[in-house]
């Protein structure tokens, strides 16, 4: 049985090559630093497989540093495809990798990093130090139903949506960045346990930088030291830099938004809560005189404010 590989080749298909010789338990692929191209996605269908860059960061202009690259700019496919069909998937590591994408050409639905397959369930993932540029008609990151799934120095950059999330529970992005991206930095629909902290960074963005659409009630949203700059730089419907939009009669239930800075909002105001109860909105910075929060909806009475500096 396989339990460690060092890709040996040049190619996406030698990194396929080394993930296939993993045995059934999974194990550890080490990508040397180099550009790895490919006409199609790589495939992770085994349970804790870790794969291991040696970098994949961009700089604050979006330019690619990133000695360890997974590039599909010439195939217009996913960069990364997680899970098999009616499988749940637990365990995959992906460390301090670039992927990239071809802004101009990819089609739309072709993301960076996405669990494609039908009733596919990502349990206990992390994404560590990924970056994913250039995918502007789909995603950087997409996760749809996963379970405790940790984004810690993400990077996502140039893409429709920086990270998607499509329900599913315990998400916690720790540190990320999300900037330069088509429509949001992150958007959420429908989820149970989101936290974004850790010095986060969403900025220039052309839409909002958090967009939670509510088709079904939602829990548990945390945003803790972040800084919130320059979105909404084409203003849509979205027009605030955190926007909750309930669907339905759904709820946003329990909260809490502190010690975040907001700068330079292109649109009305910095947040915008509709339907929203037991929310606490605390230490915030704004470039407004006054932070410049709305709440909508029968609830609003069940937010708590506080402005004072931290």
């Amino acid at each position: 049985m396989t339990f460690g590989v060092t890709v040996s080749g040049t190619t996406l298909a030698d990194v396929q090559a080394a993930i296939n010789s993993l045995g059934a338990n999974g194990g550890l692929v080490e990508v040397p630093a180099g550009n790895y191209a490919g006409n199609s996605p790589l495939t992770l269908t085994k349970s804790n497989i870790t794969i291991l860059g040696e970098g994949g960061d961009y700089d604050e202009t979006s330019t690619l540093h990133a000695p360890t690259l997974f590039d599909v700019s010439s195939a217009s496919c996913d960069g990364i495809q997680i899970g098999a069909q009616d499988r749940v998937i637990c365990g995959v590591k992906i460390k301090d990798i670039g992927i990239k994408g071809n802004s101009a050409a990819d089609a739309s639905g072709i993301h960076g990093i996405y669990n494609a397959a039908a009733n596919v369930f990502p349990a206990r993932c992390l994404f560590d130090g990924v970056s994913a540029k250039g995918f502007a008609n789909g995603h950087g990151i997409i996760f749809d139903f996963a379970v405790s799934t940790t984004c810690r120095r993400t990077n996502t950059s140039q893409n429709l949506y920086g990270i998607r999330v499509i329900g599913g529970t315990d998400y916690d992005f720790d540190g990320i960045i999300s900037r330069s991206n088509g429509a949001y930095g992150l958007e959420l629909e429908g989820f149970n346990g989101v936290s974004i902290r850790g010095g986060s960074v969403l900025e220039s963005n052309q839409s909002s930088a958090i967009l939670a659409l509510l088709y079904d009630n939602a829990y548990n949203l945390f945003v803790e030291n972040s800084w919130f700059e320059n979105n909404n730089l084409v203003v849509t419907g979205t027009p605030y830099q955190i926007h909750v939009i309930a669907r339905g009669g759904f709820l946003l239930q329990n909260g809490v938004i502190d010690k975040c800075n907001f700068a330079d909002g292109h649109g009305s105001g910095d947040i915008y809560l509709d339907a929203s109860r037991y929310i606490d909105i605390e230490h915030i910075r704004s470039t407004f005189s006054d932070p410049n929060i709305l709440v909508k909806g029968p609830s609003s009475s069940q937010i708590r404010y506080n402005y004072s500096p931290f």
